[in-house]
């Protein structure tokens, strides 16, 4: 397949180009959660469905009586198994308002169709649409689940959570991001 002219190639690339933090200091106490996470049953499904104009129907995979963690993770095609990104981490917690399947379906009802309430991730569902893929891992206990995200998302820093929970790493990001 040819490629797109120049203008064209240059306005896609400029729109899906992102700073990705890949810290090995960040990694280093990690054991404990591989550790946890060796443990645990990992699912995933493929976030909207071919033509991206609906949440997958797999979404009725994720339980509607438990929490978690969901990943946001990017995967293209030219090396499916071999290269994928976490593009954002998040929790549900387990209670009668609240379970896996409500809250990540919050992300195609609130988000994908509506830019003004959070822009950053309105912008990573629409513009990796074709390649997101929803990774999740079922939980009960609502404080292993606050503890388990708070971790990954300090050990991983993924593009799109812009909230990070350590204050010192929060106060780094803001001061390498201000140049």
């Amino acid at each position: 397949m040819p490629l797109p002219p120049f203008e064209d190639l240059k306005n896609d690339w400029n729109n899906h180009t992102l700073k990705f933090t890949l810290s090995p200091t960040l990694w280093q106490d990690a054991d404990e959660i591989n550790h946890y996470f060796s443990t645990l049953d990992i699912k995933s499904i493929k976030f909207f469905n071919d033509d991206c104009t609906q949440i997958n129907e797999n979404i009725i995979d994720l339980p509607n009586d438990k929490g978690g963690i969901y990943f946001f993770i990017l995967k293209n095609d030219v090396l499916p198994n071999l290269s994928s990104h976490i593009m954002y981490i998040g929790r549900a917690h387990n209670t009668n308002s609240q379970n896996l399947r409500k809250r990540c379906s919050v992300y195609f009802n609130q988000y994908y169709k509506n830019h003004t309430k959070r822009p950053h991730i309105h912008a990573m569902l629409n513009k990796w649409s074709n390649n997101l893929y929803l990774y999740f891992i079922e939980l009960t206990d609502n404080d292993e689940i606050n503890k388990i995200e708070e971790k990954l998302i300090n050990n991983i820093i993924p593009p799109f959570n812009h909230d990070i929970p350590h204050t010192e790493l929060k106060r780094v990001r803001t001061a390498v991001t201000a140049f």
